[in-house]
């Protein structure tokens, strides 16, 4: 899956799904294209852009575990713990990337 796929998928997402996550989460995906982009989620609300915004929180990955993640084949708790995902800001709300990225 690429950037601009999973891009389109996280677009796709349910009002449900997002009604309990309000915020910004900026992604760095080392090799992606494109390498940047904004998730703001508002009132159930989602916009997506393709540029470096302020957020609420920061997402740091290479192409490949973004890949997993999207794909719901790797845990984000998981990549975190062993380093291929590097988050800063609001850990509170990084813990709900999960649900925004197809987990639970």
């Amino acid at each position: 899956m690429t950037v601009r796929e999973a891009i389109r998928k996280i677009k796709g997402l349910e009002a449900e799904r997002l009604s309990e996550i309000s915020g910004k989460y900026m992604f760095f995906i080392e090799g992606g294209e494109p390498s940047k982009f904004v998730v703001e989620i508002f009132d159930g609300r989602l916009e997506v852009y393709e540029e470096a915004r302020p957020s609420d929180c920061s997402i740091s990955t290479d192409l490949e575990t973004f890949e997993g993640l999207v794909g719901g084949v790797v845990n984000p708790f998981a990549a975190f713990m062993s380093g291929r995902l590097k988050i800063s800001g609001d850990l509170t709300f990084a813990m709900k990337l999960n649900k925004l990225l197809g987990g639970g």
